[in-house]
């Protein structure tokens, strides 16, 4: 016996932009990394980071029990981020409820089970600050979201097994916020304080390999950067970034009558990441100046997607 350690493999289900940006960090981490997707690449262009392709369905159990068993070994991990493809209820309900509940039916009890949950759950909408010990009023969470506090309450009954509630996904690619900021009118009226809170599919990658390592991890962590900022104050700083005309802002109350900044109503909410730095994960773009200043330098202009 030599005593070296076989290496670790995990399983990622739903490979699209975070799962691709997964896999990368995965396998630079010294994973073997296993791609599943209804329709697998045929290997004649391969996909960085994955040493493998799978063909499952999440939703055809019999088909999906095949897939695995026909691995060489068992995943000692296996990350779940399948999109629902569109925002109905019933797709959400297949991706994070049926097609969730039959991948953790034929998992083994030693795989450790990450599932990419979103900060949509929360229905807060006036500014407040919430994380991982918020008490949810699940009466007030729209139809789609509640599928998905569904599939939370699958993982949390689970063993080894946990949730990362992500915030919103941006990065090369994936800019919408330059073009909202390129075609911004002068002057920008703002009725409210919209917060937004994003994190940068970077970090976002980071943080689920981060988590796969864990000893002792909690149930859930929130997956966002440490700057819960207002849209309109993005959207000004964007555009001087990207050197074009500085925009007048315009605070204005529901009957068109100029406010102060501090009188306009609060919504949307704050998302706390202290739990996850609390592991010991350090952010590369810990706030949107960060994130969105790396995509203006390396003119990463042209996409239009969320």
């Amino acid at each position: 016996m030599s005593g070296r350690r076989q290496q670790k493999s995990v399983l990622i289900i739903g490979a699209g932009y975070l799962g691709k940006a997964v896999a990368s960090e995965a396998a630079a981490a010294g994973w073997r990394v296993v791609g599943a997707r209804r329709n697998a690449p045929d290997g004649s262009s391969p996909v960085p980071g994955f040493s493998a392709w799978l063909s499952m369905d999440v939703l055809k159990i019999d088909d999906l029990r095949t897939a695995i068993d026909s691995f060489a070994h068992s995943f000692d991990a296996v990350v779940y981020c399948v999109s629902a493809g569109t925002p109905s209820v019933d797709a959400y309900r297949d991706a994070y409820q049926h097609g969730l509940a039959n991948v953790i039916s034929i998992l083994p009890a030693t795989a450790r089970l990450v599932f990419v949950s979103s900060t949509g759950v929360y229905p807060e909408d006036d500014g407040r600050w919430v994380d991982e010990f918020h008490q949810i009023d699940e009466e007030s969470v729209a139809p789609t979201q509640r599928a998905m506090l569904a599939g939370e309450q699958f993982v949390n009954e689970r063993s080894n097994s946990l949730v990362l509630r992500f915030s919103g996904i941006y990065g090369p690619g994936r800019t919408r916020m330059l073009n909202v900021a390129r075609d911004a009118q002068d002057p920008m009226t703002v009725r409210e304080i919209a917060y937004t809170n994003r994190i940068h599919v970077e970090d976002g990658a980071r943080a689920v390999v981060h988590c796969l390592e864990l000893q002792n991890p909690a149930r859930t962590y929130c997956v966002t950067d440490s700057d819960p900022a207002p849209q309109h104050e993005i959207i000004v700083w964007l555009r001087q970034q990207l050197g074009l005309k500085p925009l007048s802002v315009v605070f204005t109350g529901p009957d068109g009558m100029p406010l102060a900044h501090k009188d306009l109503p609060e919504t949307n909410k704050r998302v706390r990441n202290g739990l996850l730095a609390s592991t010991g994960f350090s952010w590369k773009f810990p706030g949107y100046r960060d994130g969105y200043g790396s995509l203006v330098t390396s003119n990463d202009r042209g996409a239009s997607h969320v």
